[in-house]
């Protein structure tokens, strides 16, 4: 805390990625006057050129596999679900210190067939291939920082996001119950719960498809972009 507040004296301006990281530097005792909030980005036009690969899953999840990601709580809410859909499928996308952890939670749970570990996965499309052959897309991470590029990833793929409440995860401002997903608390049981109310309600899942999509275009790169040039173009202009 100590370090941020010292460094986050220097610059002229701060670009704060979310609403959430905005709030904790004004903490820091950052001048309001001297922040901007822009957002990440993602590619959305060449992620919409990308088609969904062969192998349909219900839940996704993508990223490292670390004790922060809490990815083991998507494996036991496919445990939980299986007991009413025992077709139940899922892939996470990625790899780390969990991963073994992980595989072996499969297996002792009995959804090692119903669960795909893609392992890393270097080429963006592929990934986003198997997002797209997705449903739901589920980030139980704990420590995101406010902003989430997969968040937008997953939303222009198509897919209603699931996070959790956390003081440093998501900002919850990102998340829309009636646009493009929902927070519950960290736990398998409300994961399983808000996927199953997706799950058997299809067309209110087809709509939050669109209106994700519809979300996620407007945190496209170009988008994004012409944010930054302004704020430099002012920054330059004031120097000047």
């Amino acid at each position: 805390m100590l370090a941020e507040k010292a460094f986050s004296r220097f610059p002229d301006k701060i670009v704060a990625i979310s609403d959430k990281t905005q709030s904790e530097l004004l903490n820091l005792g950052v001048v309001r006057g001297r922040m901007t909030m822009i957002p990440n980005g993602v590619d959305y036009a060449h992620i919409q050129s990308v088609p969904p690969q062969n192998t349909k899953t219900d839940l996704a999840y993508c990223g490292r596999l670390k004790n922060h990601k809490n990815v083991h709580l998507l494996v036991e809410a496919v445990a939980l679900l299986k007991q009413t859909r025992p077709d139940i499928s899922a892939v996470i996308i990625g790899d780390g210190p969990e991963s073994a952890a992980l595989r072996a939670l499969a297996r002792q749970l009995c959804v090692a067939e119903n669960i795909t570990f893609t392992g890393s996965l270097e080429n963006f499309d592929d990934v986003i291939a198997w997002l797209k052959a997705s449903r739901i897309f589920v980030t139980p991470s704990t420590k995101e920082g406010g902003g989430s590029i997969t968040l937008f990833e997953a939303n222009a793929c198509g897919l209603p996001v699931i996070g959790v409440r956390c003081p440093n995860g998501i900002d919850p401002r990102l998340i829309h119950a009636q646009r493009n997903g929902s927070l519950v608390d960290l736990s398998a049981k409300e994961i399983a719960r808000a996927a199953l109310e997706l799950l058997e309600s299809p067309d209110r899942l087809k709509f939050l498809a669109a209106t994700s999509r519809e979300f996620a275009a407007n945190f496209d790169w170009d988008v994004v972009a012409e944010q930054y040039e302004q704020l430099y173009s002012s920054v330059c202009s004031e120097r000047a």
